[in-house]
């Protein structure tokens, strides 16, 4: 498989107009999400720590909040790098290889379609990305978030059974029941807790996917002193990773 540091392809416009993308999901990681988890986290403590009437369903109700936009969120941050991925390789499709069924796939197809594409068109797959594994569950909470109980959500749960956390899989003595009863799996959607620190994973993974487009868009220029200074930055940044 090719590997970022030794890749190279044909430069191209979109190439260039990829360079924001990072900074853009930072943004909205800095500006928006945790901006709103700041407001929503101070409405509950303010609950959980009044004695007005009805303080405890208002509290449970803030909670139930808190839980329903990190979903949200989850569709946003999907929504928005699915959105740069596509324009990008409608760009490349159009200035390097275009077939009506390169720019379909470009358009509608999901994230394995893409790594194809990708593969195609600029000679690397999505698969030979360090941000890939992340973006792939980013792609599958987003589906199960979007549709709910199906298909998506029983693949997560099977995947990451640690978002139900109150969920039993041992037998369990249910009302009206005379022996324990073994739940069925998979547990509704509606019971999930996604991790806050996820959203922040998503977005370092969607920004060192663009800084990696950017190291091999580089290392594909003549090379000259302010792009190999540039590139170093990249790969210093690039070690600094957490394993995955």
């Amino acid at each position: 498989m090719p590997s970022i540091d030794d890749h190279r392809w044909i430069n191209c416009l979109s190439d260039v107009q990829t360079a924001g993308n990072g900074l853009r999901v930072r943004a909205f990681l800095r500006d928006v999400v945790e901006s709103a988890f700041r407001s929503l986290d101070a409405d509950v403590e303010k609950w959980a720590n009044t004695d007005e009437g009805g303080a405890e369903f208002a509290h449970a109700d803030a909670q139930e909040l808190v839980r329903t936009t990190t979903e949200a969120f989850c569709l946003s941050m999907h929504s928005l790098f699915e959105r740069q991925l596509r324009r990008w390789l409608s760009d490349c499709v159009a200035s390097l290889g275009f077939t009506p069924e390169r720019m379909d796939t470009a358009r509608t197809g999901n994230l394995g379609r893409l790594g194809g594409l990708l593969h195609e068109v600029r000679g690397i797959p999505l698969s030979a990305f360090y941000s890939f594994p992340d973006l792939k569950r980013l792609e599958l909470l987003a589906n199960a978030c979007r549709h709910g109980d199906g298909e998506s959500a029983a693949r997560l749960f099977k995947r990451h059974p640690e978002l139900w956390p109150d969920w039993a899989t041992v037998p369990t003595l249910l009302p009206g029941q005379v022996e324990p009863v073994a739940r069925i799996l998979p547990p509704s959607f509606d019971s999930i807790a996604v991790p806050r620190e996820w959203l922040a994973q998503f977005a370092d993974a969607i920004a060192w996917f663009w800084d990696d487009t950017e190291y091999i868009y580089l290392n594909s220029l003549q090379p000259h002193d302010r792009i190999r200074k540039r590139m170093a930055e990249l790969q210093q940044q690039r070690v600094a990773r957490p394993p995955q």
